[in-house]
């Protein structure tokens, strides 16, 4: 390896080798790099740097998760459980009538009790007896035009609530039923019996039924004077039909205490109440 020899001037300039001069050519060449590049692209509005495509950008911020995710409510449930849901009350059932002179009647005509009790006995699941109250409350009263007033409100065989809870609830519907007006409803007896099948479910048993429709099979005779078709399998829905008793019915799903069946023999399809086929909720539909 050949070194530079004793004395030789070195081949690497040293600063204090580099004049004013120069310096000042380093620094002209300094500045006009930054004009070109930072400031001349600023000024222009050009990037120098890679950018993201706007879809990408646009697909990053709407996947990117927030610092604190909401804890999961159960409010928005809750709400969506409606007195309807949990609170049924089924079609009325004329069970026996009379005359002016108290004679029971071999026949009765359905008269539309309905329209003036129902109102009434939803309000039942904010009577205090119904908080905690699960079951069935066969409710019967007597409907009586001579005297405009609805009395002698019972509890039927078929309840199974606690006695103190049917106790209460009657009491709730004495005093819901005590402002009812019969003079616009249209009858050809004096008095009737009715009787309405109350079912105060949980809050899972609402929630289950509001989305199951069980598929069934068979056929089921209208046992009450006259049946309502209804669009869906709910108290307020449209009614598509009346059908009178000992009408045959092709049963073809079920959805809580609501059957849908065919009603015509054109095929067409609505929704019965239970009750009005003899065919409590759960109970299939006869081969």
């Amino acid at each position: 390896m050949n070194r530079p020899k004793a004395g030789a001037p070195s081949a690497r300039p040293r600063v204090r080798d580099i004049g004013p001069a120069s310096l000042r050519t380093v620094g002209l060449i300094a500045a006009g790099g930054f004009v070109l590049g930072v400031v001349w692209p600023r000024l222009a509005g050009v990037s120098l740097v890679p950018e993201v495509p706007l879809e990408e950008a646009r697909t990053a911020l709407d996947e990117e998760p927030t610092a604190e995710p909401a804890a999961p409510s159960n409010e928005g449930e809750a709400k969506q459980l409606t007195l309807q849901d949990t609170l049924e009350v089924g079609e009325p059932e004329v069970t026996s009538c009379r005359d002016a002179k108290g004679k029971e009647q071999k026949t009765c005509d359905a008269i539309e009790i309905d329209g003036v009790a129902h109102a009434p006995l939803r309000s039942l699941g904010e009577c205090p007896g119904a908080q905690g109250a699960f079951g069935t409350l066969s409710l019967g009263f007597e409907v009586e035009f001579d005297k405009k007033r609805v009395s002698g409100l019972k509890a039927g065989r078929s309840t199974d609530l606690p006695g103190a809870v049917a106790e209460e609830l009657l009491r709730c519907a004495k005093r819901a039923l005590a402002e009812v007006q019969l003079s616009a409803l249209a009858h050809e007896h004096q008095s009737y019996t009715v009787f309405y099948r109350l079912k105060f479910k949980t809050p899972e048993a609402a929630v289950a039924e509001q989305s199951t429709i069980v598929a069934a099979s068979g056929q089921a005779d209208v046992r009450w004077q006259t049946a309502l078709v209804r669009e869906s399998p709910e108290r307020d829905s449209k009614v598509k039909e009346r059908v009178l008793s000992g009408t045959r019915l092709l049963v073809t799903g079920r959805k809580g205490e609501w059957y849908r069946v065919k009603y015509d023999s054109k095929g067409r399809e609505g929704w019965v109440h239970g009750a009005a086929l003899g065919l409590p909720a759960g109970e299939p539909a006869p081969k």
